[in-house]
Formats: structure tokens, C-alpha cells, sequence
């Protein structure tokens, strides 16, 4: 599915890397699991029906991230493109803002 590459250029222009790198990990999941699946549904390496089975489960999923992906994807540009992080160095910005929830149980822990 060729398409959310150009999605990825459309929404977000100045952070398009990010946003690819963040996709492609997520798509590199399936290296790992579609093996552990093809032994779990293959049973008998010579069975055409259990091969079948697979071709199904695949082809079901790729419909339905097809559906899903032309129903809800924008080509409008989105809030984070625009972001200006020039005045915050990245540990700030980590510091603050990404992980809010470790540091307020950090505190909460030595108190």
C-alpha cells in the first residue's frame, strides 16, 4: 500500500522523515510476526487448505487497512508540521513534554 507514503508528504512536509521512520518501524513489526503465524496456521507445509487459510487471513487484513486508510486519511497539513523547536534543545523537550508522566511519578516516589 504505496499510498501513505504520499499521505506522509501531505500532512506533514517539514517532519516527513519522522513520520516515515515511525510508519516503517511499525510496518517492520510484521517481519517478525508473519512467520510466527504461518507456523501457527500451517500445519502440513504440503496442504493447499491451510495455505489457503493464510492467503485469506492475509488478504482479509490487507482489505481492511486499505478500507480503513481511504475512509480516514487527511492530505491536510497537520499542527506538529508547523512547530517551532529551535529555542528548546531535545532534553528539554523531553523533559517536558514527552514524558510528563514518568517525571510526575518520579517525583511522586521520592517524596
Amino acid at each position: 500500500m504505496s499510498g501513505h507514503i504520499q499521505n506522509i508528504l501531505s500532512i506533514s512536509p517539514n517532519r516527513s522523515g519522522t513520520l516515515y521512520g515511525l510508519t516503517n518501524g511499525f510496518g517492520n513489526i510484521s517481519g517478525f510476526l508473519v512467520p510466527m503465524v504461518k507456523d501457527w496456521v500451517v500445519q502440513d507445509l504440503k496442504s493447499v487448505s491451510d495455505w489457503r487459510y493464510l492467503f485469506i487471513i492475509a488478504a482479509s487484513l490487507y482489505l481492511f487497512e486499505t478500507i480503513y486508510f481511504n475512509i480516514f486519511a487527511s492530505r491536510r497539513v497537520q499542527e506538529f508540521n508547523e512547530k517551532d523547536y529551535k529555542e528548546i534543545s531535545t532534553i528539554e523537550y523531553v523533559k517536558t513534554s514527552c514524558c510528563t508522566f514518568y517525571c510526575d511519578a518520579k517525583t511522586t516516589e521520592h517524596n
